[in-house]
């Protein structure tokens, strides 16, 4: 003889197996999915070198997208109408992130303006190079001692993901050998 479950219980049950279902479903997506975080990506792009180490980052920042920690935002693509306009859009895209990441394997008065004014408001900064050898030509001290998180092209795809370590990030002796 096959029992009957009384109307009142499988109410209950039902119930109890949508909110299970809610609950855990939220608690799931809350504990996989962290939000990215908005990145500034500073750095010149007006010559020919330059332009290619900037699509460089943009292409592996696009490989990496599905399991990036940063939403970059890259101001050559967001070029407004004028040049005081394109300026107000970079400052207040700087204002807004929580970090920026700066090319400065040449040096460029902007991406210096920039760092300077993400160090004032106080987001984290990384400095990228080509390699650790970009230090070894003259060095401009205000940008070398901006940040202690140095990095080069090859470790990219670890800060991409949330994952750079200590051992990752170029030091830079405290000394005035070859800085300016």
């Amino acid at each position: 003889m096959e029992q009957q479950v009384p109307e009142k219980a499988k109410k209950k049950l039902s119930n109890f197996e949508t909110n299970f279902d809610k609950v855990s479903s939220e608690a799931f997506a809350k504990a996989s999915i962290k939000p990215k975080q908005k990145l500034y990506v500073a750095g010149p792009w007006f010559d020919e070198r330059a332009n290619a180490l900037m699509q460089m980052v943009k292409e592996l920042f696009r490989q990496y997208d599905s399991v990036s920690a940063w939403e970059p935002y890259f101001p050559m693509d967001h070029t407004q109408e004028s040049p005081s306009l394109t300026f107000v859009d970079n400052v207040n895209q700087i204002s807004s992130c929580e970090a920026i990441l700066a090319l400065i394997s040449r040096k460029d008065v902007g991406t210096a303006f920039e760092i300077g004014l993400a160090k004032g408001l106080g987001r984290k900064i990384y400095l990228l190079t080509l390699d650790e050898t970009d230090y070894n030509s003259v060095t401009n001290i205000m940008l070398a001692y901006s940040t202690m998180y140095r990095i080069q092209l090859k470790d990219l795809w670890k800060f991409i993901i949330g994952k750079t370590s200590y051992e990752d990030l170029i030091q830079i002796p405290d000394t005035w050998e070859n800085k300016e």
